[in-house]
Protein backbone atom coordinates (compact mmCIF):
# COMPACT_ATOMS: atom_id res chain seq x y z
CA UNK A 1 0.00 0.00 0.00
CA UNK A 2 1.55 3.83 -0.96
CA UNK A 3 0.89 6.67 1.06
CA UNK A 4 -1.10 7.71 -1.85
CA UNK A 5 -3.77 5.26 -1.39
CA UNK A 6 -4.70 5.92 2.25
CA UNK A 7 -7.10 8.57 3.44
CA UNK A 8 -8.28 9.14 0.37
CA UNK A 9 -5.45 11.01 -0.92
CA UNK A 10 -5.03 11.58 -4.74
CA UNK A 11 -1.75 10.05 -6.67
CA UNK A 12 -0.68 13.88 -6.21
CA UNK A 13 -0.64 13.67 -2.92
CA UNK A 14 -3.71 15.99 -2.13
CA UNK A 15 -7.48 16.40 -1.65
CA UNK A 16 -9.40 19.31 -0.57
CA UNK A 17 -10.17 17.77 2.83
CA UNK A 18 -6.26 17.29 4.06
CA UNK A 19 -3.16 18.09 3.71
CA UNK A 20 -0.56 15.37 1.96
CA UNK A 21 1.81 13.23 3.96
CA UNK A 22 1.77 12.27 7.68
CA UNK A 23 -1.41 13.36 9.85
CA UNK A 24 -1.49 13.27 13.15
CA UNK A 25 -4.20 10.35 13.03
CA UNK A 26 -1.30 8.25 11.22
CA UNK A 27 1.53 9.34 13.26
CA UNK A 28 -0.74 8.31 16.19
CA UNK A 29 -1.82 5.04 14.76
CA UNK A 30 1.71 4.15 13.89
CA UNK A 31 2.97 4.83 17.53
CA UNK A 32 -0.26 2.26 18.85
CA UNK A 33 0.83 -0.28 15.96
CA UNK A 34 -1.62 -0.04 13.40
CA UNK A 35 -0.42 -1.84 10.69
CA UNK A 36 -1.33 0.75 7.76
CA UNK A 37 -0.20 3.79 10.26
CA UNK A 38 2.98 2.53 10.01
CA UNK A 39 2.97 1.55 6.70
CA UNK A 40 2.56 5.21 6.11
CA UNK A 41 5.51 6.28 8.55
CA UNK A 42 8.09 3.46 7.01
CA UNK A 43 7.37 4.83 3.28
CA UNK A 44 7.41 8.09 4.69
CA UNK A 45 10.39 7.47 6.13
CA UNK A 46 11.75 5.44 2.99
CA UNK A 47 11.71 8.86 0.35
CA UNK A 48 12.69 10.93 2.87
CA UNK A 49 15.86 8.92 3.61
CA UNK A 50 16.00 9.12 -0.65
CA UNK A 51 15.80 12.27 -0.92
CA UNK A 52 18.26 13.40 2.00
CA UNK A 53 20.81 11.11 0.53
CA UNK A 54 20.69 12.67 -2.94
CA UNK A 55 20.90 16.13 -1.11
CA UNK A 56 23.79 14.78 1.18
CA UNK A 57 25.86 13.21 -2.27
CA UNK A 58 24.80 16.71 -4.44
CA UNK A 59 26.44 19.53 -1.55
CA UNK A 60 27.72 17.18 1.30
CA UNK A 61 25.79 19.15 3.91
CA UNK A 62 27.10 18.85 7.85
CA UNK A 63 23.67 19.08 9.17
CA UNK A 64 19.74 18.62 7.89
CA UNK A 65 17.18 20.05 9.75
CA UNK A 66 13.29 18.89 9.34
CA UNK A 67 10.67 21.58 10.27
CA UNK A 68 7.10 21.50 8.97
CA UNK A 69 4.27 19.58 10.18
CA UNK A 70 5.98 16.13 9.06
CA UNK A 71 9.40 17.46 10.36
CA UNK A 72 7.94 18.02 13.61
CA UNK A 73 5.72 14.43 13.17
CA UNK A 74 8.84 12.08 12.58
CA UNK A 75 10.30 12.83 15.73
CA UNK A 76 9.67 9.45 17.24
CA UNK A 77 10.83 8.04 14.27
CA UNK A 78 14.02 9.73 14.10
CA UNK A 79 16.11 6.93 15.08
CA UNK A 80 15.59 5.29 11.79
CA UNK A 81 14.95 7.61 9.16
CA UNK A 82 19.02 8.84 10.72
CA UNK A 83 20.09 4.76 10.38
CA UNK A 84 17.91 4.39 6.59
CA UNK A 85 20.54 7.71 5.22
CA UNK A 86 23.62 6.35 7.33
CA UNK A 87 23.02 2.64 4.83
CA UNK A 88 23.73 4.95 1.70
CA UNK A 89 25.86 7.59 1.63
CA UNK A 90 29.36 7.56 2.65
CA UNK A 91 29.41 10.71 5.37
CA UNK A 92 25.75 11.23 6.87
CA UNK A 93 24.31 14.59 8.06
CA UNK A 94 23.24 14.38 11.35
CA UNK A 95 19.84 14.94 10.70
CA UNK A 96 17.80 17.12 13.55
CA UNK A 97 14.22 18.38 13.88
CA UNK A 98 14.11 22.29 14.63
CA UNK A 99 13.90 23.38 18.02
CA UNK A 100 12.41 27.28 16.45
CA UNK A 101 8.31 26.34 16.33
CA UNK A 102 5.86 26.17 14.07
CA UNK A 103 5.82 29.24 12.85
CA UNK A 104 9.40 30.50 12.59
CA UNK A 105 9.44 29.76 8.67
CA UNK A 106 6.51 32.11 8.08
CA UNK A 107 8.00 34.41 11.05
CA UNK A 108 11.08 34.28 8.67
CA UNK A 109 9.38 34.96 5.04
CA UNK A 110 7.44 38.11 6.44
CA UNK A 111 10.66 39.52 8.57
CA UNK A 112 12.87 39.46 5.20
CA UNK A 113 9.48 40.73 3.33
CA UNK A 114 9.77 44.13 5.98
CA UNK A 115 13.49 44.32 5.39
CA UNK A 116 13.13 44.41 1.64
CA UNK A 117 10.40 46.87 2.00
CA UNK A 118 13.03 49.18 4.43
CA UNK A 119 15.46 48.78 1.94
CA UNK A 120 13.74 50.28 -0.99
CA UNK A 121 11.53 53.28 1.31
CA UNK A 122 14.96 54.42 2.45
CA UNK A 123 16.61 57.50 0.59
CA UNK A 124 19.36 56.58 -1.71
CA UNK A 125 22.89 57.49 -0.17
CA UNK A 126 24.52 59.95 -2.09
CA UNK A 127 28.27 60.64 -2.30
CA UNK A 128 29.99 63.41 -2.62
CA UNK A 129 30.99 64.23 -6.23
CA UNK A 130 35.01 65.60 -5.83
CA UNK A 131 35.74 68.83 -7.53
CA UNK A 132 38.49 70.30 -9.12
Amino acid sequence: MRVGQLGGISELGQDNDRQPGLTQPDGAAARHGDQAGSQVVDELIGHLAATIAGATALVDPERIILDGSIGRALQPWLGDLRSAVAASVFRPPDIVVSALGADATVLGAIARALAIVAERDEPPVRRPVAGP
